[in-house]
This record gives structure tokens, sequence and C-alpha cells, in this order.
């Protein structure tokens, strides 16, 4: 592997911290075909990294690369940001990339894909798609970027594998990760903190999903199985059932989703799947938690409360910087004065008060959510960051002075109550303060936040969810205290790994180092209360699961374990191509084209030597008498044997090895050597009739000496062909569809340059006189034939109900090839029109001139039509199709004319009168032009206007202008009105204009409802259909995303458009979901 001079990096490595930019690197791998070493090393890049590649993939069938870390401290760590490139030299989009943030560190220094290609491997192995580069070498690009340098050893990380670790998570934890989908880290962070509280585990397998079907299981079927696997697998599980019962389709797991959202959408599906049932409840015990919001007026006896429940709690991190400040501002009061002032009823009105949050019940199961994200004013306006700002929180949280003194002092709060008539009672800070009554009688005393700890609202710290990265996108990852256990373990994805609490929590506090912000934060924090923590954190082992769970999973797991195997052997299995004698002999085609290339089943981990029991088997061509050449694509395209056949010393070789090579030439030999002799070549012979239909033909095979000459084939070919020794013989090569090159007689084919797959082309000499009676008379004349031949598709151009045409072109002038679609159309080819299409619609060809048709066009695909004129009339002049519209707004059918280039929309008139059959009443009536695009009026021409230069896109009608648009007046206003749907696109909404757009007249003084009622007469639609079409005002008719205006009841829409606050009006099917109301200014 080669370190390409061409790399560069944006800053050179610093030697300690290894800060710096994006730095990329090229390599390249020259003949990658014929590379053989099952594992390349780059040279040592950027002071410390390296490039390993496995051309035939690591562990799994594909190519597989791996960036390593050759630092020589003995403890590090390095936090990487690294893309993975094979290069496509001429289509960077057909590139397969992998990118990865990663740490590397003294014990796992090595991270990259086994799959570089996802499977794709045989793409970048075919010449013809063209990953490699003209010398058959391979580019390889790496791009890496340091984010953080430690030199202490942290744990191994996420996103890749790494090629010297081979101990799973459960051997080395106890545990196993779950994989992650595309972009579902959030989702399996999350199912870890539901999975590592056993009590909830026990109440998923206690859920009765016995009449749950695997084909569409429901969410707690899969959950099961997801926990039961989480418990009993030896390798990371998927999610893929689960995110199924979900209703998620490939986008959903591709979408980075929000960690906390999701923990309520989840336990909120629990509950509800738990109705009804002996579990009902269960989740509410375990998380639902009590706060009051109180207050209490400053200089009257009167005071309110609310309880409201909560499954989580978000806490500012923003100004505070630890838990216990975070929840001090939580529970501050808050002064209502001034134009805040609380509003204590009809007694005593506006008073001053004060008001504060109060927590009458915390739950076993305590979910704190840190506010790491918020909208923020900044140079670019309002916009969301991420706080990284840091942020303690202790493993031992005590809460005890946040909760609310119960009747009985019971830290439960049994005997709160809320508005719904719970006694609340609570202590106030003010000593004398009266005896506060709220809206609905309760007592109300509050706690004071001094008074000594009880110790029953003491938490273990459980789980940590972190985020990393920034507000548009990052990770998620975890670390938990699984059961009743004090070490801590880091699940990120499908890898577990132990590691100490200060990696764990500490390090999760945020903040900087250096300088530099930690974007690896706590997001969540998950505390179990230390009364609870034996009922909650107990363990759960198989004899907690249904036996009826069980077989059932059991009975699954031997039938994916079934199909997995025959996956697997399917994988190994693979399709072999054999060419034989019989398929090349008699080719009429250039090249060695096989039409029909027969296959044998052989398994790809197997010695070459199996390929040649299986021909044996199926084909009944001894083992022994197999000579096997590969098939190969040379640099020019074409598909010959290779240089020399594989040798019986390559037998023991696996046929994985052999996988660039699409398909094997299988020679019978005559004796039991299969040893090619030195110095020898195969040669391939065709001759060239000019006068037979199928001019050429393969007749035959030779192996011959190097050393032989031009000549002495003649004698050979003459044999074959039976051509009497007085006939003249010319001989060429055919090197390519576009390379013939006439050979010598006295020349060999060593100073000739011909090896084996090369072929030889023999023909008689033609006359003078026989020349002239053919239209190819030599190999290289037609071969100049067969280059520039080209495949071309000729369409009709309006759906009349002819099939398409397929014919083969090469240098036939039009008026040859009008002839030949004259004869299949029946048609006089004069008036057969040929045409293109171009970015302004069709374009018809001039076929006048003797230039070849091939030269004409860039196109594999023309459209013909047959006119009821000659094509020659209309060439100077412009195709139009037009239709005309009553004043019931019926359209006709089109109608197609040829009009002067500089024609005036008169002359469209009067054309479509000579056409058609409907007669205008022109006179006391003025008719116009109306261009329609996307449905919506684009333009209007009238009688002595020029026809417009541009129409592509464009529907023409023709209409008669109203007698209310001609006295139109100055007041009243004409608007184009048109119909509608709209649609939802991602945050927005798009309006889809349907037909067909019309001009109104709208009146001065007239009001929405009046406008609707003539707009109604005009359409004649059922009073019903009308009154669910919504009337709107657009400002543009230009804009993709246009935006409605709801119209007021006693909008005058004739002013509005007068002075051009609308631009036009829409009819939809339903009121704009999305719309301002339409400001009125007042005149």
């Amino acid at each position: 592997m080669q370190l390409h001079q061409g790399s560069s990096s944006s800053t050179e490595e610093s030697s300690e911290d290894d800060g710096l930019e994006t730095q990329q690197f090229d390599f390249i791998i020259p003949n990658f075909l014929r590379e053989e070493r099952e594992r390349i090393e780059s040279p040592v890049f950027g002071s410390r990294w390296q490039l390993l590649f496995f051309p035939r993939g690591f562990k799994v069938e594909d190519l597989s690369i791996f960036l390593k870390c050759c630092d020589e401290k003995k403890d590090w760590t390095r936090r990487i940001h690294f893309t993975l490139t094979i290069v496509h030299p001429t289509d960077p989009k057909r590139s397969f990339v992998k990118v990865a943030t990663d740490e590397f560190n003294s014990k796992i220094p090595d991270r990259g894909f086994s799959q570089m290609t996802d499977g794709k491997f045989e793409l970048v192995e075919d010449p013809d798609e063209g990953y490699l580069e003209e010398d058959g070498s391979l580019r390889l690009q790496v791009k890496l970027e340091v984010l953080e340098y430690t030199d202490k050893s942290h744990s191994l990380p996420p996103s890749t594998i790494s090629y010297g670790s081979a101990i799973t998570s459960r051997e080395r934890t106890g545990f196993v990760g779950i994989e992650n989908q595309g972009a579902t880290c959030y989702l399996s962070t999350f199912l870890q903190t539901l999975y590592h509280i056993p009590y909830l585990r026990k109440a998923v397998y206690q859920m009765d999903t016995s009449k749950d079907s695997n084909e569409r299981p429901t969410i707690i079927l899969a959950l099961q199985r997801l926990f039961y696997r989480l418990q009993f697998d030896d390798k990371a599980v998927d999610t893929k059932e689960l995110t199924k019962s979900f209703g998620w389709d490939s986008g959903d797991v591709f979408t980075q989703h929000d960690a906390q959202e999701l923990s309520r959408i989840f336990i909120d599906a629990l509950e509800t799947k738990m109705k009804g049932t002996k579990l009902e409840g269960l989740v509410s015990k375990m998380y639902e938690g009590v706060e009051a919001s109180i207050i209490q007026c400053l200089n009257v006896d009167y005071s309110s409360s609310r309880k409201q429940t909560f499954y989580d709690i978000s806490l500012n991190v923003k100004g505070c910087n630890s838990i216990y400040n975070s929840f001090s501002q939580y529970c501050e009061e808050e002064m209502l004065v001034g134009g805040d002032q609380y509003d204590a009823g009809e007694q005593f009105g506006k008073q001053d008060a004060k008001k504060c949050i109060k927590f009458a019940k915390f739950p076993p199961v305590l979910q704190i959510h840190l506010k790491r994200f918020e909208l923020c004013e900044t140079r670019y306006g309002y916009q969301h960051v991420k706080l990284n700002d840091f942020f303690k929180f202790p493993t031992k949280l005590k809460l005890d002075h946040l909760l609310m003194e119960s009747s009985d002092k019971d830290s439960d709060a049994k005997k709160l109550t809320g508005a719904d008539g719970e006694e609340l009672k609570s202590v106030d800070t003010d000593k004398d303060a009266k005896k506060a009554t709220g809206t609905d009688g309760e007592e109300l005393k509050s706690a004071d936040p001094g008074a000594e700890f009880t110790g029953k609202q003491t938490y273990y710290l459980h789980g940590i969810l972190v985020h990393s990265g920034g507000v548009n996108s990052g990770h998620y990852h975890a670390y938990l205290r699984p059961g009743l256990q004090n070490e801590w373990f880091k699940f990120d994805d499908d890898v577990v790994t132990r590691v100490s609490s200060h990696d764990a929590v500490v390090n999760n506090y945020g903040g900087s180092v250096g300088g530099r912000e930690k974007t690896s934060n706590a997001y969540m924090l998950i505390y179990v209360r230390k009364k609870d923590r034996h009922m909650y954190m107990g363990p759960c082992t198989k004899d907690d699961i249904p036996k009826e769970l069980i077989e059932r999973f059991e009975a699954d797991q031997r039938e994916a374990e079934r199909i997995a195997r025959e996956k697997e052997e399917k994988k190994w299995n693979t399709s072999v191509g054999l060419i034989f004698d019989d398929d090349i002999l008699g080719n009429l085609c250039d090249d060695l084209c096989v039409q029909h290339v027969k296959t044998v089943q052989v398994r790809k981990d197997k010695p070459f030597e199996t390929l040649h029991e299986a021909i044996e088997k199926e084909f009944g061509i001894p083992a022994n008498k197999q000579r096997v050449w590969k098939w190969i694509s040379r640099k020019n395209k074409t598909m010959r044997p290779n240089v020399h056949p594989i040798s019986p010393e390559k037998f023991s070789k696996k046929l994985k090895d052999f996988r660039s090579i699409k398909a094997f030439y299988v020679e019978e030999v005559d004796d039991n050597s299969l040893s090619y002799p030195e110095g020898h070549c195969l040669i391939f012979l065709k001759y060239y009739d000019p006068k037979a239909t199928n001019p050429l033909r393969t007749i035959g095979k030779i192996h011959v000496k190097n050393s032989t000459t031009i000549g002495s084939l003649v004698d050979t070919a003459r044999e074959l062909l039976k051509i009497d020794q007085q006939e003249k013989i010319i001989v060429c090569e055919e090197v390519s569809i576009k390379t013939i090159s006439p050979l010598s007689f006295d020349s060999t084919l060593g100073s000739s340059k011909i090896g084996s797959g090369d072929i030889l082309i023999f023909q008689k000499q033609l006359s003078e006189e026989e020349e002239k009676e053919v239209k190819f008379p030599d190999v290289p004349a037609y071969f100049r034939f067969l280059s520039k031949k080209i495949a071309v598709t000729f369409r009709p151009r309006s759906n009349t109900g002819q099939e398409d045409l397929l014919l083969d072109i090469s240098d036939q002038t039009c008026s040859e090839i009008l002839k030949i679609l004259a004869e299949k159309l029946g048609a006089d080819e004069k008036f057969i029109r040929l045409s293109k299409e171009n970015y302004q619609g069709m374009e018809t060809l001039d076929l006048t001139s003797n230039t070849p048709l091939r030269d004409l066009i860039r196109t594999r695909t023309l459209f013909f039509d047959v006119l009821n004129v000659e094509v020659a009339s209309i060439m100077d002049k412009r195709e139009v199709v037009v239709s005309f519209r009553d004043s019931s707004l019926k359209i006709s059918s089109p109608v197609t004319l040829f009009i002067s280039e500089n024609g005036t929309v008169q002359e469209v008139f009067d054309g479509f009168q000579a056409a058609s059959p409907i007669s205008f009443e022109t006179e006391n009536k003025k008719l116009r032009l109306v261009g329609l695009r996307s449905n919506k009026i684009h333009t209007s021409k009238n009688a002595e206007d020029l026809f417009p230069p541009y129409t592509h896109n464009v529907e023409w009608i023709i209409e008669e202008i109203s007698d209310d648009e001609i006295n139109v007046g100055e007041k009243n206003a004409v608007g184009v009105v048109g119909f509608y749907r709209s649609e939802n696109y991602g945050n927005s909404q798009i309006y889809k204009w349907l037909p067909s757009a019309f001009y109104f007249v709208f009146k001065d003084g007239e009001d929405v409802a009046q406008t609707r009622k003539r707009l109604e007469e005009k359409l004649k639609l059922p009073s019903a259909e009308f009154d669910r079409l919504a009337l709107s005002g657009f400002n543009s008719s230009s804009s993709y995303y246009e935006s409605a205006k709801r119209l007021p009841a006693d909008c005058n829409i004739a002013k509005e458009l007068r002075k051009e606050r609308l631009g036009y009006l829409g009819l939809g099917c339903s009121a704009p979901k999305k719309s301002s109301d339409l400001k009125i200014e007042s005149y």
C-alpha cells in the first residue's frame, strides 16, 4: 500500500495532545485484482496512524478496513472522528464511505469496518464499474480528527469493531449490548435502563402474550423477547422486531429521536397495555411522583394549591452547577406583584402573592431530565443550542428537605390531597404566616428547607444517560449499576464494558478541559430510592419467567438458528460461470461473446479442486482432463481467457480467493497432464466472409508455440475452411471492436505480441469487382460499422397504441432510416416526423441532410408520429397544441397547429377555427389565449400579440372575454381563481394546484359570502359540494412554498387585488391548516 503523494492535511499533528483539524490521506493499492495478500498494512502516517486493509475481508466476505493508532505510550485514550472511503475515481457519489466517532486506547488500538461495501464488494472488483484506475489500482482515503486525548486508558468504544478484539461483552462483563439499526442509539440506551430494573422486567414477563403472533408482534411480545435475549444470549441483540411493532419503517430507524420523549411514550404504552390486568398501576407505582404548585397571598388570608403528577423532573443546567442548586431553583419562591398579581377571586381580587413548587410524593424510581438543550439568542437569531456547562450530581441523593410534611410524617405523603380533595399539609417558611386555606378548603403547611433529613427520601444513582455531540446530531450511551451491585458498566449500543465510578459519574459532569468544551455529558439521571432498592433491583432469574414463555422463546430460537444455518450455507454457496468450446465455436459476434453461460454450484470456502469435481458431476468431463482458465475482462473491455491456465499448484486455494473472476473457460484435454507447456499460447480463429448474411464467425482454436509464424497459421485456416491453396488470404488481429491490426505472414506470434486469448481473423482477398458488390469489403470496414452501431428505440410521440420499434443503426443516413420506418409503419416516409426530447420539449429533426442519423443525436430514444401534412412543409414553423374553454369552463379536445415562427396569436385563433368544428361567437366577443403552467395562469395574450417564444410545459386555451371583464370599471378588479389541495411536507405546507384556473370579476363592496355565492353560480356546483371549498388568498403565484391567507368575512377582495396585497385566489378542498389572517387596512 502506497501513501499517495497528493495526500494532505490541514494542520500538522501535535505530539502531545493531538489537537488538530481534519486530516486527509490517500492510499494506492497497485494491481488490486492480482493482490494475493490477506492483510495489507500502510506506512505510518500523521506520525502515529496506520491503515489495515483486508482485500478478502476480515471474518466476513467483503472488503475490510481498520484504522490503527501506533502510540508507544503505556496507557492512553484518543477519541477520533474518522472517515474511511473506497474511492470511485470518476463518480464520488458511488464511493463507499463509512464514518464513525470512536475511542482508541492502549488495549484496543484499532477500529474500523469489516463490511466496507455492505456486501457489494463485487462492484469494486469489476473493472467495468470504474472503481479501479486504468492501471488496475484501487484508491483508499482516510480523513481523521482527534477530538480528545488523555494519558489514561478508557473503555472500549461503540460504533465500529476492533480487528484484535475477539472476547464478547458477555464473557467480559456478564451483559450484552443492543445493535444500532441506523440511528437508534437513543432507543437501545433507554431499553437498557428498563431492562436493568429487574422488578419491571419481571412484570413484563408476566404479561399475557400467548395470543400474539410472531408474524405481527405486539410491543409487549417484542419487549419480552428482547429482555429474554438480553438475559440469555451470548451476543448483542437487535431491535428490529420491536421497531417493527412500533410501525416504524427504515426511515424512522435512521432518524435520531429524543431519549426523554421516548421514555414518556414508552412508559405510556406500557401503562395502556397493563390496564385491566393484575399489573395495572405498576408503572405509575414505580415512576409517578406528585408535586404541588402553591400560591400564598401576602396581605389576605387566602391561598390555593394544585396537585400535578410527574414521571420525570426537568431541571435547569444553565446557572446551576449542581443538582441540589437546580432543585432549589426549581422550588424557589416567585413573587407575584405589580402586573403579575394573583387573581384571588371575587372576594379579594388582585393580590400580591408568592408562588412555589413543593413535592408531595417522590417515586421509588426517580427520572431526572437535565435541560441541556435550550432556545438561546445567538448572532443568527434564536436557535436551539446544547449547554455543555458543568453540572455535578451525587451517587447518593437526599431529597427529604424538598418533601411536604404530611399529617402522619410519612414521607410517602399518603394523606396528601390536591385540588381534587386530597389533603395537603405544609409549613410556611414565614413563621408568622397565618393558616392558609385553598380554594377547595384544604389546609396547607410547608416544610422548612433547613429541617433535618429523615433519610426516607435517600436515593442511589442507578443510571446515567449520556449525550455526546451537538444540537443537530449526536450519540447516546448509558452508564448503569445493574441490580444491587456497585460496579458501573458502560452500555454503548452493542458494546458493554466495565468502567470506574470516576468514568461513569465525574467524567459526565460536563464543563471543559484545557479550554475545550466536553460535548459528552449527562442528559438523564435515574435514581432508585434506598428503601425500595431490594424490591425493585433484586435479581430476576429464569424462575421468574413463565414456563410457557420460555418454551415459546426456545422454540423460536431453534427455528431462528435453523434459518440462520440455511442462510449461512447459502452465503457460502455460489454460482460459478463456465464457458466451454461449444459456447465459443460458431460465435457470430465480435470478441468471444457467449450468449448463455453455464453455471455450477460450489462452496466458496472449499478448495479450487472442488470445482473440478462439480464440473465432472454436472458435465461429465473427468477432473483429470479439465484445463481451467480465468475468463477475464481486459482493459479494452474485451472478455478473454487469461494469459495462463490455472496451474495445479493453485488447486488447493479456496474458491473465494478467485471471487473477482466472473467465469472460467474449461478445456477438455486428451492427456492427464494439466500443466501448460512453457512458451505456448492459446489462439482463437475467426473467418470473415463479406458476402454472407452473418459475415463473421468463430471457426476454432489452436495451441501453438510463440515462435509460430502467421503464415503457418494460414495453412491451418485453409484446412479448417477448405480453401484452395490458390486463394489469397488476408490475416489481422482483433484487438478490440475499435482496433483491427493487419499481420504479416513472416512475423511470429511473439514478435507480433500475440498471446493466449488473442483472436486472429482470416479473409479471402476480394477482387475489385467483388469489393463493389458488398457493403463492407474487408474486416476493418466491418468493424468500423460494428463500433458505431447503436440500438435506438423509436417510440410513438402520442398515445396511439403503437409499440416501440428497436433498430440497430450505424452509418445509415436519415433518409435510409426513414425508409426502414416507413416500411415497418406502412406509411409514406414524407409524412413521418422524428423528434428528440430536450429541456424545452420536443425538437423536430431535420431529416433532409445526408448526415448519418447517429451523428445528429445524443440519445438512444427518438419519437415518431405520422402527420397529415408533409414534414418538410412544417420545418420552419412552430407546433402549438390548443383547446377552447367556454363560459361554463368546459374544455374541448386539443388541436395541433403549426404557426409561423414569428406568428401572432390571431394566427392561432384562425388555425383552430379551421381545424376544429367549434365556432366562435366573435361578432361582439373578444378572444384571448391563456397559458396555464402547473394548473395556474402563466400568461394571457390578445389577438394582436406575438405568440410567446417559450412554450414548454404550457397548456394553451382559447376563451372568450366576458362583458363583465371588458366593462370592469375602476373599483372592481379582475382576479385569478384556481383550485388547490393542501399537503404537509415536513414542517411546511405546500399547495398542489388542480385544473383549471380562470379569470373572475371581483366587485367592490362585496364581502366574502357574496363573492362565494357568485362563484358557486359560475361553477354550477351543488351547494353541499361547494360549501366544502375554502376561499383563500395568496400573495404570490411563483413560489412553491406559498402562504395561504384566510379571508375575513368582511374582506373586500376587489380592493385587496387593486392594492396588490393579494396575488390571486384559491378554492381549496379544505381550509388551510396553517394560515395567518389577512390583515385588512382601513381606507
